[in-house]
C-alpha cells in the first residue's frame, strides 16, 4: 500500500509540474518542461518514465528521501550507456587528450592563454546581464553579455582539466560557473530582451559547448553525480527554450545555430520524452535551411564568406552526428553540403583564400578570408585532392574531436592537386571570377553581381564592385568590418568599395541599427543588379551588368569588364543621362597618382599594377580615404551620357617602354596595347583587321605581330578571318583562336547548341552542329 501511495504521489507531482510549466502556457507547448526554471529531480524522472530500468529504481530512492543515491543512479545510466554515440567515446578521452596535446602544441598554448584570461576576467560568480562588471571592475557591454552567454571557453577548460592531470580546481571552476548561470537564471538575474541569454544563437552555442564539455568530463571520476544531473537539467531547459523559438522557418544563421543545438541535444538524450518531438522539429527545419539558404551553386544565402564558413560547421555537426548514429538525411542535404566546399574552391584567390565578401568581422587590416580549416574538413570528408590543395599543412585542431583517431593520418596521406579550372561563376549567388590560373603569378578579379534577396542584412553597398589579386597579394581590396567599431557603417558602404558612383550617391541607404546595441546594422535600400552577359573562354572573359542605384537621379548605369588574358582588364562604366552629373570610379588600395599619362600605379618587388584612363581629358584623379579604406578616385563631369573606362594592367618588374600599356577610346571602340600585342574591343561592325562579328555584337580581337590570332564574339552570328567566313544559325557567343599549327579553332561558349556554316573563297561551304563548350578545328580543307 505504501509503495502504491508513493507512486501516486510521484505521478501527481509530475502532473502538477507539467501543468505549471512555462508560466502557465502549457497549452501552447508540446512538452511538460518548465521554461522559467530548471526541472526538479522528480520532474527529471517524469521525463524518463519510458525507461523503467533507470526511472523505477530512482523513483523508489527519491520517495525514500535518498536524493543522492537517486542522482547517482541517473548519472551512472547516462555515463555508461553505449547508445547514442557522441563524436568520441568516454573511454578514449584521456588517451586522446594526450594525442591532441602532442599534435597541436600551438593551439594548446593559445587555449591556455585564452582560458587564463577568461578565468581571471570573469571568475565563476558572473554578472549575466547589464549593468554588470567583470572582476577588474570593467562595465559589461552588450558584446560582453553575448560572449559570456556563448561559453566559448568551456571546452578549452575541460580539455585543460585532463592535460593537467584532472586538476580539481579547473573542474570546481567550471561547475561553479555553470551553477552560477543556473541560479542567476532562476532568480531572474540574466539578460532578457534583445540580448536574452536564451536567444537561439547565444543559447545554441552555449548548450553545444556544455554538451561537449559534459562528454569530456564523463571520463573523470571527479565529475560527480550532482554535476551530471545538473547538466541533464540544463539540457532539458535549453531544449525547451530553443524549441519554442523555432516553431517555423526563419532566415539566417541565428535560428540555424539554435536548431543544430536542438538536434544535437535531442539526438544525444533520446530518453527524455520531449526529445522525439524536438528531434523531428529540428531535423525538418535544418533541412529547410539547407534547401532555402544554400543555393544550387553551393553558396550561403547571405553571400558572406564569413557566414558561409560558419554554416559549413553547422551542417557538418549535424551530418557527422547523424552518421555516428545511423540516421539518414535525404540526398539534397548531402549534395548541397559538398557544394559548399566546391563553391569556396570556385571563388578562391590564388593565395588559396576567399576574398572578403560582405560582413566579415575580423581585424581591420586583413584582406583575405582564410578557408584552410574548412577545406581541410572537406578534403577529409570526401577524399578530394583539390580540396586538399586549399587545406592546411596539418589537419586543423578545431575538428580533431569530431573524427576518429586515424583522421589526422588519413588527411596527411592525401596529396594536394592544383585545380584544373580558371575562371568560374556561382550563377545563383552572383559571384563572377576572372582568373588566369594558380600560383604566385596568377591574376584574379571577382565581380559582385548579385544581391541577397531574402536576408540582405549582411550585404554591403558594393554591388558590381570588384576585388583584384595580382603580384601575390590583394591589390584592389574589399575590407573586413568590425560590428563594434565606429567605422562599421562607413566600411559597409560604397566609399570602401571598387565601384562607380554618381553625384556622391552611395548604394547603401536608410541605415537600420539592430536592437541588441552590438553595433551591427543593415541597409534598408540596396541597388538591384541585372547581369546581362557572362562569357568565359581560354583567351577572353566578358561580364556586363546594370543596377538601379542612380535611377532616382535620372541616370542609367552599366558596368562591362573584359579580361584580356592573362595581363589586363578593361572596365567600362557607362552612364546614360540627359542632364549634367559628376561621375566617379573608386579604386581601393595602395596606389600612387601619375600625371602623364593619367593613371595610378601600385608597385611591389614583384611588379606593378596600373589603373590607366582611356580618356584622360576632363578627368581628375585624387587620393581617396573613408574610415579604414584608402585608394584613388577618378572624377569626370559631363553634361549628359558618358563612359568612364579604366585599364587594369598587371606588369612584371619595372615599367619599361616595351611593357608600357595604353588604352585609346574611339567612337564605339577601345584599343588596348601592351608591348607587341593589341586588342580591339568594339560594339559595332567595324571590321578590325579582317576579323569581324555582326552589327550589334560585342567583339574583342587580339593582334600579335600585326596579325590577328584570336577573337571573341558575344551575341553575334558571323565571324570573319581572312578567307574564313563562319555563320551561326542563331545568335551566340563564341571564340576563334589560331592554334600552334596555324589552324583556326572555334569554341561555342553559349549554353545552347548551334549550327555553323563555314565558307572559304575556294571550295564548297560546310555545315557543322556544335554543342556548348565544344571546339572545332577549321582546317584548310573546309
Amino acid at each position: 500500500m505504501k509503495s502504491q501511495m508513493r507512486l501516486f504521489w510521484l505521478a501527481m507531482c509530475c502532473l502538477a509540474a507539467g501543468l505549471t510549466a512555462g508560466n502557465g502556457v502549457y497549452g501552447r507547448q508540446v512538452d511538460r518542461v518548465p521554461r522559467n526554471r530548471m526541472v526538479s529531480d522528480i520532474e527529471l524522472l517524469s521525463e524518463l518514465t519510458d525507461h523503467p530500468a533507470v526511472s523505477a529504481p530512482a523513483s523508489v530512492l527519491l520517495s525514500n528521501g535518498d536524493t543522492a543515491a537517486a542522482r547517482k543512479l541517473i548519472a551512472e545510466y547516462f555515463a555508461l550507456r553505449k547508445q547514442p554515440k557522441f563524436f568520441f567515446a568516454r573511454s578514449e578521452v584521456i588517451r586522446r587528450v594526450r594525442e591532441y596535446t602532442s599534435l597541436f602544441p600551438n593551439e594548446v598554448k593559445e587555449a591556455n592563454r585564452r582560458s587564463d584570461v577568461f578565468v581571471k576576467t570573469y571568475g565563476s560568480n558572473v554578472d549575466w546581464r547589464m549593468p554588470g562588471r567583470d572582476l577588474r571592475g570593467v562595465e559589461h557591454t552588450p558584446n560582453t553579455v553575448r560572449y559570456l552567454a556563448r561559453q566559448w571557453e568551456a571546452v578549452n577548460l575541460a580539455v585543460r582539466f585532463f592535460r593537467e592531470n584532472q586538476n580539481p580546481e579547473i573542474l570546481r571552476f567550471l561547475m561553479a560557473h555553470v551553477r552560477d548561470f543556473a541560479s542567476d537564471f532562476e532568480a531572474g538575474n540574466v539578460e532578457r530582451g534583445d540580448n536574452d541569454v536564451f536567444e537561439r544563437f547565444y543559447g545554441g552555442h552555449r548548450i553545444r559547448n556544455w554538451i561537449m564539455m559534459h562528454h569530456l568530463l564523463l571520463a573523470s571520476p571527479l565529475y560527480s553525480a550532482d554535476d551530471q544531473v545538473l547538466m541533464l537539467k540544463l539540457v532539458l531547459l535549453h531544449g525547451a527554450r530553443l524549441a519554442d523559438q523555432s516553431k517555423s522557418f526563419n532566415w539566417g544563421n541565428h535560428q540555424l545555430v539554435g536548431l543544430v543545438a536542438l538536434y544535437e541535444l535531442s539526438m544525444m538524450f533520446p530518453e527524455f520524452k520531449a526529445a522525439s518531438v524536438w528531434h523531428d522539429q529540428s531535423r525538418k527545419l535544418i533541412l529547410e535551411h539547407m534547401e532555402k539558404e544554400i543555393a544550387v551553386d553551393g553558396f550561403q544565402a547571405e553571400r558572406s564568406s564569413h557566414y558561409h564558413k560558419l554554416d559549413i560547421v553547422n551542417y557538418f555537426l549535424v551530418l557527422q552526428l547523424a552518421r555516428r548514429n545511423g540516421e539518414i538525411f535525404p540526398p539534397l542535404m548531402h549534395d548541397r553540403f559538398q557544394k559548399m566546399f566546391q563553391a569556396m574552391a570556385d571563388i578562391a584567390m590564388p593565395n588559396r583564400a576567399m576574398p572578403i565578401l560582405q560582413d566579415v568581422s575580423d581585424s581591420l587590416d586583413v584582406r583575405s578570408d582564410q578557408i584552410d580549416e574548412e577545406m581541410s574538413l572537406g578534403a577529409l570528408l570526401y577524399g578530394d585532392r583539390t580540396y586538399r590543395y586549399f587545406g592546411g599543412a596539418e589537419f586543423p585542431a578545431s575538428f580533431y574531436w569530431y573524427f576518429d583517431r586515424g583522421a589526422v593520418a588519413r588527411y596527411k596521406s592525401l596529396r594536394p592537386m592544383v585545380p584544373s579550372y580558371s575562371s568560374r561563376v556561382l550563377p545563383q549567388t552572383g559571384y563572377y571570377v576572372m582568373r588566369s590560373g594558380w600560383g604566385a603569378d596568377a591574376k584574379y578579379l571577382m565581380i559582385d553581381g548579385g544581391l541577397a534577396a531574402d536576408k540582405p542584412d549582411h550585404t554591403h553597398g558594393g554591388v558590381l564592385g570588384v576585388i583584384g589579386f595580382a603580384l601575390g597579394d590583394v591589390v584592389l581590396p574589399n575590407y573586413p568590418v568590425r560590428y563594434s567599431d565606429k567605422s562599421y557603417k562607413d566600411m559597409k558602404n560604397s566609399l570602401a568599395k571598387n565601384v562607380a558612383l554618381v553625384d556622391d550617391m552611395l548604394q547603401g541607404r536608410d541605415w537600420i541599427d539592430n536592437k541588441a546595441r552590438t553595433g551591427f546594422g543593415r541597409w534598408l535600400t540596396l541597388p538591384r543588379p541585372r547581369v546581362e552577359e557572362w562569357v568565359s573562354g581560354t583567351e577572353f572573359d566578358l561580364f556586363s551588368a546594370s543596377h538601379d542605384a542612380f535611377t532616382s537621379a535620372g541616370v542609367g548605369y552599366t558596368r562591362t569588364i573584359v579580361f584580356l588574358k592573362p595581363s589586363a582588364w578593361l572596365v567600362i562604366d557607362s552612364f546614360r543621362s540627359t542632364e549634367a552629373h559628376r561621375y566617379q570610379q573608386l579604386w581601393q588600395g595602395d596606389f600612387e597618382i601619375v600625371a602623364a599619362p593619367k593613371s595610378a600605379v601600385h608597385k611591389s618587388n614583384k611588379g606593378y599594377v596600373e589603373l590607366i584612363l582611356a580618356a584622360g581629358a576632363g578627368v581628375e584623379i585624387a587620393e581617396h580615404q573613408a574610415a579604414h579604406a584608402s585608394g584613388v578616385r577618378f572624377l569626370q563631369k559631363a553634361d549628359r551620357s558618358t563612359e568612364m573606362t579604366t585599364l587594369i594592367h598587371v606588369g612584371k618588374g619595372p615599367a619599361t617602354t616595351s611593357e608600357r600599356a595604353s588604352v585609346v577610346q574611339g567612337e564605339s571602340s577601345y584599343t588596348v596595347t601592351i608591348g607587341a600585342t593589341t586588342w580591339v574591343i568594339e560594339r559595332a561592325n567595324r571590321k578590325p583587321s579582317g576579323m569581324t562579328g555582326d552589327r550589334g555584337a560585342i567583339t574583342v580581337t587580339r593582334h600579335t605581330a600585326e596579325s590577328p590570332d584570336a577573337m571573341l564574339v558575344v551575341n553575334g552570328i558571323r565571324l570573319q578571318a581572312g578567307d574564313l567566313d563562319v555563320t551561326m544559325s542563331k545568335q551566340c557567343s563564341s571564340q576563334l583562336v589560331k592554334d600552334k599549327q596555324g589552324r583556326w579553332v572555334l569554341t561555342l561558349l553559349s549554353s545552347e547548341a548551334n549550327t555553323l556554316t563555314v565558307k572559304r573563297k575556294i571550295g564548297p561551304s560546310r555545315t557543322h552542329d556544335i554543342a556548348p563548350g565544344q571546339s572545332l578545328v577549321l582546317t584548310s580543307q573546309e
